[in-house]
């Protein structure tokens, strides 16, 4: 009989499988058994809403819309592919994520919005950002439809693509439901 963290692992693992693209870290997550159980207390705002599981709302008019979603720079088309990978989730914590399916890295930040401005915390490095951003509808990298500009970023603006629906994510990205599952249980880890 497996537990919880065993039941975990074979779901990650048979996503991974099945999803020729899963983000990176997520096969890794798997295999290693670095994903861990813990306690960490998610507002109401860190589950997604909706029939489709993403929040919706007209795109640009909300800055909640940053929460809960994949922000990719581009859509991976093969497992070696980089991508950079942001997810904001409403509790007060985030992962950021570079690489490919192979190889990648990842860092577990604390946040805290304030209208269209966010606070950025990483736990490891104490690295601090805090920059506004925008976030409307677009279509110039297919097949997203949302675009996320956090304007104040070192090096420049930082142009990330996503989803205004969850349905759209599921079509577009079979494996995006997975990893936003394995970002969730990195953020989980009890936090000294």
């Amino acid at each position: 009989m497996l537990g919880t963290l065993g039941a975990m692992k074979l779901a990650l693992l048979r996503a991974a499988y099945r999803h020729p693209l899963v983000a990176a870290g997520l096969a890794i997550v798997a295999l290693t058994g670095s994903v861990t159980l813990g306690v960490h207390a998610f507002s109401p705002e860190a589950e997604p809403r909706g029939s489709d599981d993403l929040s919706h709302d007209v795109a640009g008019k909300n800055p909640r819309l940053l929460l809960g979603r994949l922000w990719l720079d581009k859509m991976p088309r093969r497992p070696t592919d980089k991508v950079d990978l942001w997810i904001f989730f409403g509790g007060g914590i985030g992962v950021h994520e570079t690489g490919s399916r192979w190889d990648g890295r990842y860092e577990i930040f604390e946040l805290e919005r304030r209208g269209s401005e966010v606070d950025i915390t990483y736990l490891q490095t104490k690295k601090k950002i805090t920059t506004k951003f925008e976030i409307e509808t677009c279509d110039d990298v297919d097949p997203f439809d949302l675009c996320l500009t956090l304007k104040d970023m070192p090096g420049g603006p930082l142009r990330l693509h996503g989803f205004d629906y969850g349905d759209d994510m599921d079509r577009a990205m079979p494996w995006g439901r997975a990893t936003l599952d394995a970002a969730k249980a990195k953020t989980t880890a009890p936090r000294d």
